[in-house]
């Protein structure tokens, strides 16, 4: 005679009592991914994957865009203008002839440069350089990067291009959509840590961005200084990422290390507004609010 003791793998009672154990324990799971969580924004787990694991902008996703957005509404952003005047001035010349170091030549940067926009920056340009070429003027080296990264600019037989397919993007009737293919591309395709010249790259501050654009628009609707909304709109697990580079830091602090790696950018979109203060001989992002633009563009389903 055998003895079979209980949960010791044999028998068909011990299988349902395992059976029964995972049951539950799923069933604790799932209700825990559910509950909204302060350290969360109150949002619950499951909303936060769900969040920045949706791809941006397509239907039925966590993250939805507005394309009928006008062009009139999209002024506001240097990223976009500058973006789709490359990809006007590609078709309207048949191409833009590039470098022997596959850039835009001088000529382009220089009618850039002369064009209206930030004239304080375009002035210390000038200063520090007796020629100016597309690193140079690096809103113009990061618009011609993303116009490739997404799709829309290619390097044919020596000439920048943009594909006939895309071409009717460039109507002011589908601003909305360029807008919203050009963001897409340049939060999910295009590595933000390219804009930062220092420290180690923080990738969760961009893998985590929908979550933080989503809690900008809940919490700073008024001026709200970056310091106070630092821990707010970011995940714990990037502010500890965040944070795990600060013994590597000569100057700042993590908020002002997210201002240079994601918030600038937003304000680069015409989706945040920020006020900056001098500290010596150099301005430093101070306080931000949301922009009408953030409101009129974004809407999320969670």
């Amino acid at each position: 005679m055998s003895l079979v003791f209980p949960l010791n793998g044999k028998g068909d009672n011990d299988e349902r009592e395992l059976e029964r154990i995972n049951r539950e324990l799923a069933r604790q799971t799932a209700a825990m991914n559910q509950r909204p969580d302060p350290e969360m924004g109150g949002l619950s787990p499951e909303q936060v994957h769900r969040l920045i694991h949706s791809p941006w902008g397509e239907t039925g996703g966590a993250i939805q865009f507005n394309e009928t957005i006008p062009l009139s509404g999209l002024t506001g952003s240097p990223y976009f203008r500058e973006m789709r005047e490359l990809l006007l001035a590609a078709v309207r010349h048949d191409g833009i002839k590039a470098t022997a170091k596959q850039n835009l030549p001088r000529s382009f940067v220089t009618e850039r440069m002369e064009a209206p926009g930030d004239e304080e920056t375009k002035a210390l340009i000038r200063k520090h350089n007796k020629v100016i070429n597309e690193h140079d003027y690096f809103l113009v080296h990061v618009a011609r990067v993303v116009c490739q990264v997404a799709g829309l600019l290619r390097l044919q037989k020596g000439r920048f291009v943009v594909p006939q397919k895309y071409r009717d993007l460039l109507g002011e009737e589908r601003a909305g959509s360029l807008y919203g293919t050009l963001l897409r591309a340049f939060f999910t395709r295009f590595n933000l840590s390219y804009l930062v010249h220092y420290g180690k790259e923080t990738p969760s501050i961009q893998r985590c961005a929908a979550y933080t654009i989503l809690r900008l628009g809940t919490v700073a609707r008024e001026w709200r200084t970056i310091e106070e909304i630092y821990p707010e709109v970011f995940l714990p697990a990037v502010r500890g990422e965040i944070e795990q580079t600060q013994d590597d830091w000569t100057y700042g602090t993590p908020a002002s290390e997210t201002a240079y790696r994601l918030l600038h950018p937003l304000i680069n979109w015409g989706l945040l507004e920020g006020r900056e203060e001098k500290e010596g001989p150099i301005k430093s992002l101070k306080s931000v609010r949301i922009s009408p633009l953030h409101n009129a563009f974004f809407s999320f389903n969670v």
